[in-house]
């Protein structure tokens, strides 16, 4: 396999899956953009103080495996879902009605040699007091429109 020249790019493969391998995501694209949010949502969802998620379009992507659903409004005031394994119960994916074509893979669970290379951070209001953003990415208060 040639490596990439002249500013054309390969795209391989994607893959993500939860911590017992039942559910997993499939894209042969890159993702459209990557994010850190501080959101209280992805705090609870994911148990961490910020989450790293890649956004895909929805026709670049396949899931497959047992999938559990929970809905709810996020603080942007759009519907939201997240989707975890019902096995093992590994968040792994957020749709959001705001932007219906785009499916978010959350970073920690896409296997290498993907590397997130998030482009800002957003939500930084909701932040977890004390915490210090250092990357010198741009921040935002709230979510992108």
């Amino acid at each position: 396999m040639s490596g990439a020249r002249g500013g054309s790019c390969v795209t391989s493969s994607i893959s993500a899956r939860c911590a017992c391998g039942a559910l997993q995501f499939q894209s042969t694209a890159a993702p459209v953009m990557q994010v850190i949010c501080h959101c209280a949502d992805c705090r609870a969802a994911t148990g961490r103080s910020f989450c790293e998620t890649a956004f895909f379009r929805t026709g670049h992507g396949a899931i497959t495996g047992p999938q559990s659903v929970t809905s709810f409004v996020a603080a942007s005031g759009a519907r939201t879902e997240r989707v975890a394994c019902s096995r093992c119960r590994t968040v792994m994916f957020d749709t959001s009605n705001r932007f219906p074509d785009i499916i978010g893979v959350l970073a920690e669970t896409i296997e290498p040699p993907f590397v997130a290379k998030p482009a800002c951070h957003m939500w930084v209001s909701s932040k977890v007091a004390g915490s210090d953003i250092t990357d010198g990415l741009p921040q935002h208060a709230e979510g992108l429109s």
